[in-house]
């Protein structure tokens, strides 16, 4: 429903997952990031978040949330909240009155690999340093981690970019256990802890 308009139905296209959007502000130090959303060509008009996105079987998959436009206001890609995602919200927000964000505590980068052809690849994320509150390490670097330790794969899913790390973990909530591979020089590793509570500063 738009404006207060009738309700309205678009169809359109997935042409994408997992995209990162940065939305609001002027600029980017104002803009808020946001991560793993569905992208589609379904027309989202403005005034329109907070719609259902359902596949061609009637199931909902997503709560739709931004438009990306041109710059002469034409309208552009739509994208949308996961619905796994949403339901975690909602679900905290009514046991607990908060949103219980999943934090791992690392300062991380994009790691790279040199293909056989030479082509630089995407190959998980680059710890390059740990901390925690108090002078303390958040659960990852009391389960072992190092900096220069690559993550590689969280519960069995293969972590390739900063963006996809970031994706997984929001859809987790504090206190849930993981277990992290990681590539320490020519060793693979896998640590098992709870995952912290974001702190309210971060």
């Amino acid at each position: 429903m738009t404006l207060g308009a009738a309700p309205t139905v678009t169809t359109g296209d997935v042409s994408a997952l997992e995209r990162r959007l940065d939305v609001g502000g002027d600029t980017m130090d104002s803009a808020v990031t946001l991560f793993g959303l569905i992208q589609t060509d379904a027309p989202i008009t403005r005034g329109s978040s907070g719609g259902a996105l359902i596949n061609k079987n009637g199931e909902l998959i997503g709560i739709t949330t931004a438009i990306a436009t041109a710059d002469v206001g034409a309208e552009g890609l739509g994208f949308a909240v996961p619905v796994n995602l949403a339901l975690n919200i909602a679900e905290d927000l009514i046991s607990d009155g908060k949103i219980l964000h999943a934090f791992l505590g690392i300062l991380g980068t994009q790691h790279f690999e040199t293909a056989d052809d030479g082509a630089r690849v995407f190959s998980g994320v680059l710890i390059q340093e740990l901390y925690g509150p108090g002078g303390e390490l958040f659960a990852i670097g009391k389960a072992g981690a190092l900096p220069s330790d690559v993550i590689k794969k969280i519960n069995g899913k293969s972590v390739k970019t900063l963006d996809g790390l970031i994706t997984v973990l929001r859809t987790k909530r504090a206190g849930d256990q993981v277990e992290i591979e990681i590539q320490r020089d020519s060793q693979i590793i896998t640590l098992v802890f709870q995952l912290d509570l974001r702190p309210s500063d971060v």
